[in-house]
């Protein structure tokens, strides 16, 4: 598999589903959820679409100013991001309601994405 470079992260995505592709826009993905040797992929409208793309290829293609790994697991999109509640354990809050598991060690990668007042 050939890197992607940062000059070709682009604002749409091509999700390989076992049919085609399927074309959306990189902000309407919530988050990305590993599982096993799939990707789910959580979007804006409800959607969860699956694709056989590890989480750690996908975080290659997917803009580091906009996406950040918060668990082993996960792969958040930070314009979705609402709060981050430390108790009792840390997760964060999407503008959607849906709260989302952060590991301790990725604590700090979100919180270097923030000014911290």
């Amino acid at each position: 598999m050939k890197p992607i470079l940062p000059s070709q992260l682009c604002n749409t995505v091509a999700i390989a589903l076992g049919s085609g592709y399927r074309f959306i826009a990189a902000e309407a993905i919530l988050y990305c959820e590993a599982d096993g040797n799939y990707t789910h992929i959580h979007l804006d409208d409800g959607q969860r679409l699956t694709t056989t793309k590890s989480i750690k290829q996908i975080l290659g293609i997917l803009s580091p100013d906009e996406f950040v790994r918060i668990h082993h697991s996960y792969v958040v999109n930070l314009e979705h991001v609402h709060r981050l509640l430390v108790e009792p354990e840390p997760q964060v809050e999407l503008r959607n309601g849906s709260r989302i598991q952060v590991s301790r060690r990725k604590k700090k990668d979100l919180l270097d994405h923030y000014l911290i007042l």
